[in-house]
């Protein structure tokens, strides 16, 4: 059975960020599992999946690895205000 997903401290503040950029286009995505970002956002035909980190040292989990590299293009990772 999967545990409840670990939400980093900086994860509601970046959510705030990209609700506002993107007039609520994002839906939280933290609890999907098999790698998916914590967030997935759109704007007119655009996507993408953000993995929100708490630090430049953070790491990747392997399943986040698999999706990423199945989802180079639209997977960016987020670590503050300021990307």
């Amino acid at each position: 059975m999967r545990r409840a997903a670990r939400k980093d401290a900086n994860h509601n503040p970046l959510y705030n960020v990209f609700f506002t950029l993107l007039a609520g286009h994002v839906t939280d995505t933290s609890a999907f599992g098999d790698g998916m970002g914590d967030l997935f956002c759109s704007f007119g035909n655009y996507c993408c999946v953000v993995e929100i980190k708490r630090d430049e040292k953070a790491t990747y989990t392997a399943a986040q690895v698999r999706f990423q590299a199945k989802h180079a293009t639209v997977y960016f990772r987020v670590e503050n205000q300021a990307q």
